[in-house]
């Protein structure tokens, strides 16, 4: 559960997940029932209430236009080269200021910089 709950972490305005996986998937569906509940809406600082979420089941290296994205978060642990580079070249599209998030993996890309690295 925790990987929905990092997309929920990262959520500002509009925010959507894909995942492939199809329990993580349905995971994150549950997760997302009990964020859009009455009572966590009311529980949230208002700036944050009404904050929408989509959670897409599919293939990341499909969605082609990422234009739109200012964060992308990426739970990179098991991800391989070929997935990291596909990904890479996805987000070069993204504009400048936005912020890529990734676990155990750097992007292969020169568009990003490493602001912060935690071993």
């Amino acid at each position: 559960m925790a990987l929905a709950d990092d997309a929920f972490a990262a959520a500002t305005c509009h925010s959507a997940g894909i995942e492939i996986l199809d329990s993580l998937h349905t995971a994150s569906l549950e997760l997302l029932d009990r964020w859009e509940a009455d009572e966590t809406q009311d529980a949230l600082p208002e700036d944050a209430q009404g904050v929408h979420i989509d959670f897409v089941q599919g293939d990341l290296t499909k969605v082609t236009d990422w234009t739109e994205a200012d964060v992308l978060f990426l739970n990179s642990t098991c991800f391989d080269e070929e997935l990291m580079r596909s990904i890479a070249a996805a987000s070069a599209g993204m504009k400048v200021g936005s912020f890529a998030i990734s676990f155990t993996k750097r992007l292969p890309s020169e568009k990003w910089s490493v602001r912060g690295l935690q071993m």
